[in-house]
C-alpha cells in the first residue's frame, strides 16, 4: 500500500511507477517490496536511466 498523507481530509497516496531488472523482480518476491525499497533508498540508483545496473 503506498504511504499517504492526509490534505483537507482527503488521502493522497504518492505512487511511483519503477521499472526493475529480471533480478529486481526476484529480489521483491522473495524479500518483498519494503527490503526492495529499504535497497533502493540505500544505493540512490538513477531511476531514470533505462540502462542502469540492477541493485540486486
Amino acid at each position: 500500500m503506498p504511504v499517504g498523507c492526509d490534505r483537507n481530509g482527503q488521502d493522497v497516496a504518492i505512487v511511483w511507477l519503477v521499472p526493475v531488472t529480471s533480478g529486481e523482480a526476484k529480489f521483491i518476491a522473495d524479500y518483498g517490496r519494503q527490503r526492495f525499497e529499504q535497497l533502493l533508498s540505500e544505493q540512490d540508483p538513477d531511476l531514470m536511466d533505462g540502462d542502469r545496473p540492477s541493485i540486486a
